[in-house]
């Protein structure tokens, strides 16, 4: 299933490659240049009172989860976002160096 669109995405639990949970996916923010589904706010902790942005670039789908190429504890130490989330300019420029992305245009 395509994650090009936000139905298919918020809702679910989104987990690793090896099936850990690492939260619900409340959100999805799009790509300020070409409008496509960029990132996923997570949901985590039992209050889901912790967020964090996760990039879908390698997201898939598998069953009724979204499965993404990063650890729980990996993102431990990703930034921390409040809900709801404003994508700014600099919190979009510490998302990618974290996850180690390519510039977007």
């Amino acid at each position: 299933m395509s994650l090009d669109s936000t139905p298919s995405v918020t809702g679910h639990d989104v987990i690793d490659e090896r099936g850990t949970r690492i939260g619900k996916a409340s959100d999805v923010l799009f790509d300020r240049h070409d409008g496509h589904p960029a990132w996923v706010q997570v949901d985590q902790g039992l209050l889901k009172s912790r967020h964090v942005l996760i990039p879908l670039e390698r997201a898939y789908r598998a069953d009724d989860a979204v499965v993404v190429p990063y650890t729980k504890e990996m993102l431990k130490r990703a930034p921390r976002v409040k809900s709801p989330v404003a994508l700014t300019n600099e919190l979009e420029a510490e998302l990618v160096a974290f996850y180690g992305l390519a510039e977007s245009a």
